[in-house]
């Protein structure tokens, strides 16, 4: 349960960790800050612990439960709207004033690129979304005993949830990473091509033994000829 109500928390510790890539735009590559990750790590794990005990020991209300998982992800969505929104306009004004600009080279390259991690975790958002809001909504069903026949399956995907979901997140971190979405983990095309190389290769050697014996023949009846030539002369 806890690894699963992590989830509902992923938003929020990924736009306070942009937030901190916005405030520290002229030295957030270049300089160490530790500190973000331990802090970051450590509110994380307290918030994802007080989800998971208040859940599991049904401390609050339905409502109130539903709102402690939104709630870090209303929070999340407008932190990342608002460092997004700041970060395009510090390119448009570099790009605009480029000479009156009051933003360093470094402060303009990491505002690209936090533009550019926006649109890598865009597709990283929606799933953690969609599955929370499958969670959710599975859940309401169950408590409320809507439908009292697909419980079993209601189950199922509670429980599918809880053990696939951090498999599911990682495989679109990966899937939203250019260079590792063009890998293909079966070409097929060169697949076909070897096939077809391998296929020409066959039909070269078989033509090459149908050569050979034709050449052993002619050899042989031209030394027969020879032979049955010099025996008609002695």
């Amino acid at each position: 349960m806890h690894a699963s109500m992590s989830l509902t928390t992923l938003l929020l510790l990924i736009s306070i960790e942009r937030s901190f890539a916005c405030y520290y735009l002229n030295d957030y590559e270049k300089k160490s800050r530790i500190w973000i990750a331990v802090s970051l790590l450590s509110i994380g794990f307290v918030l994802n612990f007080i989800i998971t005990v208040t859940f599991y020991f049904n401390l609050l209300s339905l409502p109130l439960l539903i709102l402690l998982v939104i709630a870090p992800n209303i929070i999340g969505f407008n932190l990342i709207f608002y460092t997004r929104y700041w970060n395009q306009k510090v390119t448009e004004t570099h790009e605009k004033f480029a000479n009156h600009s009051n933003y360093t080279l470094a402060a303009r390259f990491q505002a690209k690129e936090n533009i550019k991690s926006f649109q890598m975790v865009r597709k990283v958002i929606i799933a953690g979304m969609g599955m929370v809001a499958l969670g959710i909504v599975t859940a309401i069903l169950l408590l409320w005993n809507i439908f009292p026949l697909l419980d079993n399956f209601f189950n199922l995907i509670i429980q599918g949830e809880m053990s696939f979901t951090h498999l599911i997140v990682s495989m679109t971190i990966i899937y939203s990473v250019d260079s590792f979405r063009k890998v293909r983990l079966v070409d097929w095309e060169s697949i076909w091509i070897k096939f077809k190389i391998s296929r020409r290769k066959v039909a070269i050697i078989a033509v090459r033994k149908d050569s050979t014996v034709k050449t052993d023949m002619i050899k042989k009846e031209t030394e027969t000829y020879f032979n049955q030539l010099a025996n008609s002369w002695t």
